[in-house]
């Protein structure tokens, strides 16, 4: 129960600190010249994704792995919770969202 609580404040931290970013990014967008609002921001998804990319390698955990344990285990202690997968699935629905519009 611990672990689960644990796991879902820094879920809560993280897209607490995503708003932030996107509040502040767009700010910041609006300094940079030569790109649309949208370039801007699929750029800075992008350089988070490889963030939390090589977050995960340093945990030692693939997106392979991360499927292969997600369709395997359905528990608690389940991939799904792992923050950095959490993170990563975020940038990649935000992004696919952006790309949609």
């Amino acid at each position: 129960m611990k672990a689960t609580i644990s796991d879902l404040e820094a879920e809560a931290n993280f897209f607490e600190s995503t708003a932030t970013e996107a509040s502040e990014g767009s700010e910041a967008s609006s300094s940079a010249p030569g790109l649309s609002d949208k370039d801007k921001e699929h750029a800075r998804i992008m350089a988070r994704l490889d963030e939390v990319e090589m977050e995960e390698k340093d945990a030692g955990s693939t997106s392979k792995e991360d499927d292969e344990d997600d369709e395997e285990d359905t528990g608690p202690n389940n991939k799904l919770w792992n923050s950095a997968s959490n993170q990563k699935r975020f940038l990649q629905i935000t992004l696919h969202l952006m790309i949609g519009r």
